[in-house]
């Protein structure tokens, strides 16, 4: 049964976020900067697959690669004409943790084969659900790695001998994964109305969307009740969803640019610091907001 209190302070929560600002701050500002659908696909696959580890780290590769990507007609111009010799070397330099430049310039190929092969993303991500959407997707884009490697000048007959940072850009959810860059990518193209999502695919509802738990909501969502667990399993991300769905059937993600940025933007590191407790919204349906004394809360 829904708990009424935590309701009230999730709702308050989302209605505090700048928006505007905290967008700054987050992948999905790149994809927002486009028209088109086919150029928003590309881009906002692009943005989720290296939104992880520090946000101003992957933010400067991120730009760096639409940089690239603008000076060739557009993300969607860009992998519609990739040719891997003659557009793989303006992307050296551009790898990102175990993701290497080279990594990133064989996902084109994959992304142009792909592309090809299905007209759109969101056919290649097409399914009745998150989990089949994020399934069908990662076998066609590791399919279409493989069918690249000549290309892309590498030797890979079967999707297990691709290199991991090549497969890092596609998660899938057979593996017991969170999904959490997939999800994302979903959460955007799927959900709109409130400034952040960009609402253009229409084969799945909000509801049939799945948390896309990041350090932060994993921190957050035990510390509200509800999980009582905190790793990054797909488990955990549908329990987490189904939780929230009790507060919003129709859309349980919804809250997940909230949650998310009260660690991004607002400090919470899931411990108690009277600071960061004592100014959120939060603070007193949070296991150590709880715990403030009254002279440090509001």
């Amino acid at each position: 049964m829904a708990d009424e209190q935590l309701r009230a302070h999730l709702d308050a929560l989302l209605h505090t976020q700048d928006v505007s600002a905290r967008i700054q701050n987050d992948p999905i500002r790149l994809p927002h900067r486009y028209k088109r659908v086919e150029d928003i696909e590309v881009s906002a696959l692009l943005a989720a697959a290296y939104a992880y580890g520090k946000v101003d780290l992957f933010l400067g590769v991120l730009e760096r690669i639409h940089a690239v990507m603008d000076a060739h007609g557009g993300p969607q111009a860009f992998v519609r004409n990739y040719d891997a010799a003659v557009h793989g070397p303006l992307l050296s330099g551009m790898g990102y943790r175990w993701t290497r430049d080279t990594d990133l310039m064989w996902f084109m190929a994959a992304l142009r084969y792909a592309l090809n092969e299905h007209g759109t993303l969101a056919a290649v991500f097409g399914g009745d659900s998150a989990k089949a959407a994020l399934g069908r997707a990662h076998n066609i884009l590791l399919a279409a790695a493989v069918s690249t490697a000549d290309e892309v000048g590498h030797n890979a007959q079967t999707v297990a001998e691709l290199p991991r940072g090549l497969k890092y850009f596609v998660p899938s959810p057979a593996t017991g994964s969170g999904c959490k860059r997939g999800n994302l990518f979903l959460r955007w193209m799927i959900r709109s109305g409130d400034g952040v999502d960009l609402g253009v695919w229409t084969h799945l509802r909000p509801a049939d969307l799945v948390m896309p738990i990041d350090r932060h909501v994993q921190r957050i969502a035990p510390l509200l009740g509800l999980v009582d667990r905190a790793d990054g399993s797909w488990r955990t991300a549908q329990a987490i969803t189904d939780a929230l769905a009790e507060y919003s059937p129709t859309d349980p993600v919804r809250y997940d640019f909230a949650l998310a940025h009260t660690g991004i933007s607002s400090g919470c590191h899931g411990v108690l610091d009277v600071p960061v407790c004592s100014a959120c919204v939060i603070r007193t349906v949070c296991r150590h907001g709880r715990t403030l004394p009254p002279s440090e809360t509001p």
